[in-house]
């Protein structure tokens, strides 16, 4: 099954980079690349969603190539800058929101960002590993990386799937599997010093995108970190907890945001299917959830139109009995929108500091 993916395009963010001397280096020309979308002008041949699916799937790899020549050619030891389009730009750090920012690029050519709290009162030593959505980016995540960050003291991961934003390669669901487990790793071995201990950061020594040096690389623990799974996201963050958990390595919780069943269910809108369609399905998140061993929380809105909230309700019901969490059903919100407003975010935050309260 093709899984049709949205990155948005131009992405809600760039990147500067800086040679090892702190010189900002000329921005590259944008990768422009016909889509399906562009040949729909009146009189133009009508085609068919299975080859303007093809056809995006191609232009995707051709973009991709570019990117990969580019990384070819980059210098090494560059810092990067994360630059937020309005009108998700968050001014980054200030006292109001006691966060810090720093943006890497990992193994895959993959762009993260990794939002640490200034001063951890709570004495939190967890990593929350956000997989965003469909059709957003690190730009489109970051307000909500923000909040997460200095409302729960935990550090947040975030970063964009091949071919999302400014990360190499081209979308594809084999790929976001590639990418979790490539985050993952870095956490574990970039973040020990939070998964291991409490952080302390003084204001004053901290500057966005220059985080306090870390010690040398050791692995961290791997029952400090946090799955979080919205939309799409979920499908990533599901097979990782399956892979880990069966691995008797698991996650400390898994967190899943507006998650669907299935690839298949989620266009059929069935949850029951045949065995010969099956086996084309994709982010079988239903099938891997089962393999869970950490607690798991899932909130959806009741109103979502998108992704139907009977497919949290499935998932919820093939969480293993022993760590099934008391879900969040969401009045009056639908896919996008549980955050949004002063009120949503606040009942957001709150429900996940329950869960996160729950945890050792």
């Amino acid at each position: 099954m093709l899984f049709r993916f949205f990155p948005p395009e131009p992405p809600h963010y760039n990147i500067d980079s800086y040679d090892k001397d702190g010189n900002l280096l000329p921005a590259p020309e944008p990768i422009k690349i016909s889509t399906s979308e562009d040949d729909s002008s009146e009189g133009s041949e009508k085609k068919s969603p299975v080859k303007m699916i093809m056809e995006r799937h191609h232009n995707f790899r051709e973009k991709a190539a570019v990117k990969r020549e580019r990384d070819k050619n980059e210098p090494k030891d560059l810092t990067y800058k994360f630059v937020c389009s309005e009108p998700f730009d968050i001014p980054l750090p200030t006292a109001a929101n006691n966060v810090e920012l720093k943006t890497v690029k990992i193994k895959g050519g993959i762009m993260a960002n990794v939002y640490r709290p200034l001063r951890n009162y709570k004495g939190v030593n967890k990593v929350i590993l956000f997989s965003h959505g469909n059709a957003t980016d690190l730009g489109g995540t970051h307000p909500l990386a923000v909040s997460l960050c200095k409302s729960t003291c935990c550090t947040v991961v975030t970063y964009d799937y091949s071919g999302y934003g400014h990360s190499g390669s081209f979308p594809s669901v084999t790929n976001t599997y590639r990418d979790v487990e490539a985050l993952y790793d870095y956490c574990q071995s970039n973040l020990s010093d939070v998964l291991k201990e409490e952080v302390h950061v003084e204001e004053s020594s901290v500057s966005v995108n220059n985080a306090v040096p870390a010690p040398p690389p050791k692995k961290g623990s791997s029952s400090n970190i946090i799955l979080y799974g919205q939309s799409v996201g979920s499908g990533p963050s599901c097979w990782l907890l399956s892979k880990l958990s069966r691995k008797r390595k698991p996650p400390a919780a898994l967190i899943l945001h507006c998650p669907f069943t299935s690839g298949i269910r989620l266009i059929t809108n069935s949850q029951e299917l045949p065995c010969c369609i099956k086996l084309l399905d994709v982010f079988d998140n239903v099938k891997n959830i089962q393999h869970a061993k950490c607690p798991v929380f899932i909130l959806h809105g009741i109103k979502d139109e998108e992704v139907d909230i009977r497919h949290s309700l499935a998932l919820q019901e093939a969480v293993p009995e022993t760590y099934r969490r008391e879900p969040w059903w969401v009045p009056n919100r639908g896919h996008n929108d549980i955050t949004e407003g002063s009120a949503g975010m606040a009942a957001y935050i709150v429900k996940v500091n329950e869960f996160l309260d729950t945890l050792d």
